[in-house]
């Protein structure tokens, strides 16, 4: 497949790219990201989505105080990945309590409100097989351009620090999503694939084993991205069966 790398600082819709990309065909994405890694050992091929999402991801990059990719990293080499998701959603936790308080509002934490402890399983509910990050949401089909990004890291774990993502609303900070995904991907073999302005995806080398293994994942999983199951499957339960053998992780924070 050809294709033309387009250079660090080429315009996007809303300026520059940091980082060299590639247009392709949303049907084609996947096959070129396997293309890219084999053409381009040294950078780690990331589909950025759509161009206006992908501008998303570089709105913020001529702030002054952006952190430094080394200072995320460095953050994220000492972090044990599971207990510091713990300690932010405890810390996010109790500020959202606090603004409840502040405006007299009563905390939804009555027994039977979280929609995670549901344990509604859909029918058909099964192991996640696809990626999805090249397509339309609206329609499930794939869309008609998307942009491959091309992080000067062979390790993907490592993306998340370059594109400086997270630490908005319910979105962990940058070094947070370094050290899970670091450990996933020791654990799972767990690369990142997907990384647009709200949307990561990880494709897996060695998929969940077993149910058992599966539903001890789901707390880590629920602290990081509770969309997943608040606005996604439904339960802690059907959560655990998506990810027993799945081969594809997804998050998405609104």
């Amino acid at each position: 497949m050809t294709y033309e790398i387009q250079p660090a600082g080429a315009l996007l819709k809303h300026g520059p790219s940091p980082f060299p990309f590639v247009r392709v065909a949303g049907k084609t994405a996947q096959a070129l990201l396997a293309q890219l890694r084999h053409a381009h050992p040294d950078t780690t091929p990331v589909i950025w989505g759509e161009e206006d999402q992908a501008s998303r991801l570089f709105e913020f990059f001529d702030e002054p105080d952006l952190p430094s990719v080394e200072s995320i990293l460095e953050s994220a080499a000492s972090a044990d990945g599971n207990s510091a998701i713990a300690e932010h959603r405890r810390r996010e936790e109790e500020r959202t309590r606090a603004l409840f308080a502040e405006k007299g509002w009563d905390y939804p934490d009555a027994e039977g409100d979280d929609p995670a402890d549901a344990g509604v399983v859909p029918p058909g509910t099964g192991a996640h097989d696809r990626l999805l990050g090249f397509d339309d949401y609206r329609t499930g089909q794939p869309l008609a351009e998307v942009l491959i990004g091309l992080i000067p890291t062979p390790r993907s774990y490592e993306v998340p620090a370059y594109l400086r993502f997270g630490g908005w609303n319910e979105c962990p900070p940058p070094e947070i999503h370094v050290a899970l995904a670091r450990q996933w991907n020791e654990r799972f073999g767990a690369r990142l694939v997907v990384n647009t302005s709200d949307v990561m995806e990880f494709e897996l080398e060695r998929p969940v084993a077993t149910i058992e293994e599966a539903r001890e994942l789901v707390p880590v999983l629920y602290s990081y991205c509770n969309d997943i199951i608040d606005q996604g499957v439904g339960s802690r339960e059907a959560l655990a069966r998506t990810l027993h053998r799945g081969r594809f992780w997804y998050f998405w924070w609104d």
